[in-house]
């Protein structure tokens, strides 16, 4: 008998790749991933090589990677790119007639932090602040949109971090407030939010301005004084200094003060007697807070009577004329009192007085007569302190 033999056929089933895992899923552009392939069964003899893709530029891998024989994985690098906004890319792994495929996340640079100078200034100032991202900004740089609470406080529309930085800086301006407040800085990229809190002070009270009130008079009188303040002033008040740059022509008092949580004050200013035609002026001064202020007191001869006329100057006993006192400036605050007086009472009767209106310059008044038996005359007169003027009026029969 001849001997029989048998043959058995072994079949290798080649491994096929099951799974492709990033650490982490996500990342912000410009940093790198750790990606692992993995077969279903142990590497062959000889390795496994497994080719790599990504379908963007915005994250890259090798062209392959070889498991060693008798293991089940191995690791790769992704490297990433900076990235203006949010993206993704589809890595892929192919061996053996076998393909998987993952998404990895791209992140965009996010907000980290909005950093302040300082976080509380005096209001009406400004400061520097700096806004900081998570990665470096790509080519082109990134926009960062800014914003504040408070229209008290504002910034920039936007500020742009270049390519390559972290940071950027931009102006913050404030102002000048009557109670403290709190402003929030807010800025916002890609989804994502930093803030800051700045604190506005109530700025210190300084000078602002002196008035006077009327500026200009005329002879010995008085003007209002007004000194005003940026803001209320302090606790205690605030102790305003007056100077007169002539003493000679106004005088002040040594100082006001503007009463606490108050922002002016007044005082008295005192004229002096002016002998001249032409005015003189005295420059009045308030000082606080090494902040001078100044304003300008014109002081003019005291108004006088200029003359006295009749119209008309001869008139029938019984009848009236009419009389114009002129005087050689404008009245004063509160008019000018003129006296008259008649030198013939049975001739021709006058009122007492008359005034002549603040600011003007002339006042009327009736003269009365009395019938006569013969022509006679009278003298009008019109006194302001010892200057009198006189006019003559005939009353005919």
């Amino acid at each position: 008998g001849g001997g029989e033999s048998a043959s058995t056929v072994l079949m290798i089933q080649a491994p096929m790749v099951s799974q492709l895992q990033l650490t982490p899923q996500s990342v912000t552009g410009g940093t790198s991933v750790t990606g692992l392939v993995l077969l279903g069964s142990p590497a062959p003899a000889g390795g496994a090589s497994v080719s790599l893709a990504s379908t963007s530029l915005n994250a890259t891998v090798p062209t392959s990677v070889v498991i060693a024989a008798g293991q089940f994985s191995a690791p790769f690098t992704v490297t990433t790119r900076s990235v203006a906004v949010d993206s993704s890319a589809v890595l892929s792994a192919t061996a053996f007639g076998t393909r998987v495929k993952t998404t990895l996340s791209i992140l965009g640079p996010k907000v980290q932090s909005v950093q302040l100078a300082a976080n509380t200034i005096t209001s009406g100032t400004a400061l520097m602040a700096t806004v900081m991202l998570t990665t470096a900004a790509p080519t082109g740089g990134k926009v960062v949109i800014l914003s504040s609470s408070s229209v008290n406080v504002t910034v920039p529309a936007s500020v742009t971090v270049l390519a390559g930085q972290t940071t950027a800086t931009f102006l913050v301006s404030s102002v000048a407030v009557t109670s403290q407040e709190t402003a929030t800085i807010t800025a916002t990229t890609n989804g994502s939010t930093g803030t800051a809190n700045l604190t506005l002070n109530i700025p210190p009270a300084t000078l602002a301005r002196v008035s006077l009130n009327p500026s200009t008079v005329y002879g010995v009188t008085t003007s209002t004084g007004t000194v005003t303040l940026t803001s209320p002033a302090p606790a205690g008040g605030a102790v305003v200094t007056l100077k007169s740059s002539a003493s000679t022509t106004a005088t002040v008092p040594v100082n006001v003060t503007v009463a606490p949580g108050a922002t002016t004050a007044v005082f008295t200013v005192t004229s002096k007697s002016v002998t001249t035609t032409a005015p003189k002026t005295a420059t009045i001064t308030a000082t606080y807070a090494s902040i001078t202020a100044s304003a300008v007191l014109t002081v003019n001869r005291a108004s006088t009577v200029a003359s006295i006329s009749l119209n008309p100057t001869s008139v029938k006993g019984g009848l009236t004329s009419t009389a114009t006192v002129t005087l050689t400036s404008p009245a004063p605050v509160g008019g000018l009192v003129i006296t008259t007086t008649s030198s013939q009472l049975t001739v021709a009767g006058v009122p007492a007085n008359v005034t002549v209106l603040e600011g003007a310059t002339a006042a009327v008044f009736t003269i009365t007569t009395l019938p006569q038996t013969l022509s006679k005359t009278s003298t009008i007169s019109a006194k302001v302190g010892t200057t009198s003027k006189t006019a003559t009026l005939t009353v005919t029969k």
